[in-house]
């Protein structure tokens, strides 16, 4: 029952801003970063349109397509450190590896080793 209530809010704040007029939609710098801003009062009338059945039929479309996309995802597997492509040094899949953002291979050495830092500059490969 609290899983159906959160998915429940999710669709409401979702089909809301997208297709009933309540919302301001603005971009992040990025164009694929979205954000919502609503009153909570708007999201209550239109949580109780949709109860009720008196939303709209742009509002009810928007709904059915959130829950089937949200039914979707939640059949997604969350990640787990386990299922890693490459092996840390160790050689157990169960360690973490993270190199540090400033240091670089030394470039004078075969093996890149001690790696000196650079600061500034950002190792791609970190």
């Amino acid at each position: 029952m609290a899983r159906e209530n959160t998915r429940l809010r999710y669709l409401l704040l979702f089909s809301a801003s997208l297709w009933s007029g309540v919302a301001t939609i603005s971009s992040a710098d990025e164009a694929n970063t979205p954000y919502a801003f609503l009153a909570p009062s708007q999201l209550a009338s239109a949580k109780q349109q949709l109860q009720q059945h008196t939303a709209k039929p742009q509002m009810r479309l928007a709904y059915r397509q959130l829950l089937a996309q949200a039914d979707r995802v939640l059949k997604i597997t969350n990640p787990c450190v386990t299922q890693k492509r490459s092996l840390p040094p160790s050689g157990s899949k169960h360690d973490y590896l993270s190199l540090s953002a400033y240091w670089w291979p030394d470039p004078s050495k075969a093996e890149g080793l001690p790696r000196i830092r650079r600061d500034g500059q950002v190792n791609p490969a970190s």
